[in-house]
């Protein structure tokens, strides 16, 4: 399996300026996995009985069930694009790491 497949969210480390330096599409790709995290937030805090299926009936369901299944729908979607975004994200900063390095190579070559 690829260190892109494996890569977990927040894996690669805080973004840098050297890091966008390098690979400013970090950063674009930092803000779409946020806003996918606070829009998900959001769901969860107007259809509470999402975060567990099995709620008790007490457990008040707000809203229509047409925005109740688009809710559900928002977080199996942003699923699958949350792992596109980090394989991609991945992948960038590989890239990147590896054109720093033959950068240094470069650089040490010249003395």
């Amino acid at each position: 399996m690829s260190a892109a497949r494996r890569a977990a969210p927040g894996a690669l480390g805080p973004l840098t300026p050297l890091a966008l330096e390098d690979a400013p599409e970090l950063a674009a790709l930092e803000l779409l996995e946020h806003a996918l995290h606070v829009a998900g937030l959001a769901l969860l805090a107007r259809h509470a009985h999402l975060r567990d299926p099995d709620a008790p009936p007490w457990i008040a369901r707000t809203g229509p069930r047409s925005a109740e299944a688009a809710a559900s729908a928002y977080f199996e979607r942003a699923h699958h694009l949350a792992v596109v975004l980090r394989r991609y994200r991945a992948a960038v900063a590989a890239e990147a790491a590896e054109i720093a390095a033959a950068g240094h190579l470069r650089g040490n070559a010249d003395f």
